[in-house]
């Protein structure tokens, strides 16, 4: 399946054995996450502290990255964790989050959002890796496995909490 954010030439790529076939979010690929470019930024391959992030993580939080910024709901749904958990620590089936935020934005904010704080260097906590923007967080379990995306909360509304690591405008 092609998913492409505007028409023109989509391509299948490659990047660190992420296969992104017609995806616009991978225009510049020399086979390692930090080489993916989009209309979204660059997925952040280095820690707060500068430290390369760990491989598995890499891989994971690209996918999530690509997905979210093509709005590809099925591909977020196999990225996520079950149960998922959303919102003020709701938790339901990927496709039952997934069509939830959906429905609550049409506009694709919610998304819009992830793929940008998947560019802000995360930082490891207790409970695993967290990426925020603002007042949005996305964990990625410490315990590494398969599915190890397992948390996202997104407020649309605070755009001017402060993220620890300045803003990324």
């Amino acid at each position: 399946m092609t998913m492409c954010l505007t028409a023109g030439a989509c391509s299948s790529v490659e990047v660190n054995g992420i296969e992104s076939a017609g995806n616009p979010a991978v225009s510049s690929v020399t086979g390692a996450p930090d080489a993916v470019h989009s209309p979204c930024g660059t997925p952040a391959v280095s820690q707060r502290d500068g430290s390369p992030l760990p491989i598995e993580y890499q891989h994971t939080a690209t996918e999530v990255f690509v997905a979210a910024c093509n709005h590809n709901y099925l591909q977020l749904q196999q990225l996520m964790a079950d149960p998922f958990i959303y919102g003020d620590k709701q938790s339901g089936s990927p496709a039952f989050v997934v069509g939830t935020l959906r429905r609550a934005y049409p506009d694709n904010s919610v998304f819009d959002n992830l793929a940008r704080m998947m560019t802000t260097p995360p930082y490891f906590e207790q409970d695993g890796l967290h990426y925020n923007y603002h007042a949005s967080i996305a964990i990625f379990s410490r315990l590494y496995t398969e599915k190890s995306w397992s948390e996202y909360s997104y407020d649309p509304y605070d755009t001017t909490s402060d993220n620890s690591v300045g803003t990324v405008d």
